[in-house]
């Protein structure tokens, strides 16, 4: 029987901004802030899908739709991202971010912390990109 890792845990010292972590298909970018014109997102599920890999989960924390995300990585990391591949924006509250998920390890994040959402992408037969999924 296959068992879950343990949880990932960052400090904001450990992740500064422009930095990021993985959490299986999702690379989870740390940027300045909630972009300006963010709304508040219920769907706390952060990854598009029904299947147990799409179950990347805000368990503590903030999730904000944010048209502004794109840009905002690309301050922090000086890398430019297609917004077609941009998720939701996260945000710790009362200085904790938590994101979890049913086979990778969970994410606990301490500190001031806001991270952006990028979803991986592969190239197909026709070298067109598209997302990768769990």
């Amino acid at each position: 029987m296959e068992t879950k890792p343990k949880s990932v845990v960052l400090t904001a010292r450990q992740l500064p901004v422009g930095k990021a972590a993985h959490q299986g298909d999702l690379v989870l970018v740390r940027i300045a802030g909630v972009p300006v014109g963010s709304t508040v997102r219920d769907n706390l599920q952060l990854a598009e899908g029904s299947d147990q890999g799409s179950r990347h989960v805000l368990a503590h924390g903030r999730a904000f739709n944010a048209p502004g995300a794109a840009a905002a990585i690309e301050a922090a990391t000086g890398v430019k991202v297609e917004p077609a591949y941009v998720g939701p924006v996260v945000e710790a509250v009362d200085g904790e971010l938590v994101i979890t998920h049913p086979e990778h390890a969970d994410h606990e994040y301490y500190g001031p912390i806001v991270l952006a959402v990028v979803f991986q992408r592969v190239l197909d037969a026709e070298e067109r990109a598209q997302r990768v999924r769990d």
